[in-house]
């Protein structure tokens, strides 16, 4: 056993008491553990303090050591307990070395903490998007800002999954509430495209024209056979009518928009 993974070992059982005292998990404590070890390398790599490339990586692992314990979820006691062990059990300069450093494992926890909420936010928000029912075997998905890829394939794999249980014959993609829509986003909105069409369900797009039309010339979309309409209410009569639903078979009030002069 090497001495580095001795003194996890030690680091391992320091958290575990740790957590113990604080009534938190112990299996999450000591399985942080091993978050420790590239830290605990570029330690070993710094000491000379003239070399500025040590320095670096050794800024930037401690940086990344605090960003993941708060990326997962673990608390400010949870970091501190691991550096407190490490500085227990770690070499003679130790200290100086995490206050050299404090600053960085402050922010980095504190932008693990913020990236993991909001990635919780754009997930519940992806699952709030709303499909709504135009008519018989007749959807319509409206997307919305904030959106980000992982959201994105969310809302693909929920639609889909919803497509096939209905026994959609159409789909319309409404994308026009997406201020400044990517290739990340749109890419996996687009496979819907390729599900609905295995599934024998026509796809109606509404929005994003020119950054589809952009991506397709240039191969980084796949060419489907989908029906693009840029105003949403002919997109809504497009989708109606590939499903061979009828306007008067819809909720009144999408009858209303649908029915509405272009000057109202």
């Amino acid at each position: 056993m090497t001495d580095l993974d001795a003194l996890l070992d030690a680091v391992r059982d320091d958290l575990e008491r740790a957590a113990r005292v604080a009534g938190e998990d112990p299996s999450a404590f000591r399985a942080v553990a091993e978050e420790l070890r590239p830290f605990v390398e570029a330690a070993s790599r710094c000491a000379d303090p003239r070399d500025e490339a040590a320095a670096r990586e050794l800024r930037s692992v401690a940086w990344l050591l605090a960003y993941r314990v708060g990326d997962q979820g673990l608390t400010g006691l949870t970091l501190e307990s691991l550096l407190r062990a490490w500085r227990t059990r770690g070499p003679t300069g130790a200290e100086v070395v995490l206050e050299g450093v404090r600053d960085l494992f402050t922010d980095g926890f504190a932008r693990g903490r913020e990236d993991r909420a909001r990635q919780a936010l754009l997930r519940a928000l992806a699952g709030a998007v709303p499909l709504i029912p135009l008519g018989p075997r007749a959807f319509m998905v409206v997307l919305c800002d904030p959106l980000d890829a992982a959201g994105a394939d969310a809302v693909a794999e929920r639609v889909g999954a919803t497509l096939l249980r209905e026994g959609a014959r159409s789909v319309m993609v409404h994308l026009h509430a997406l201020r400044d829509p990517g290739l990340d986003v749109l890419a996996p909105l687009w496979n819907l495209a390729s599900n609905a069409r295995m599934l024998g369900c026509a796809c109606v797009f509404s929005g994003a024209r020119e950054v589809l039309t952009r991506a397709i010339a240039e191969g980084a979309l796949t060419r489907e056979p989908v029906t693009h309409v840029d105003d949403a209410a002919e997109a809504v009569r497009e989708t109606l009518a590939s499903a061979g639903a009828v306007v008067g078979a819809v909720p009144a009030p999408l009858r209303w928009i649908l029915q509405r002069r272009p000057d109202q």
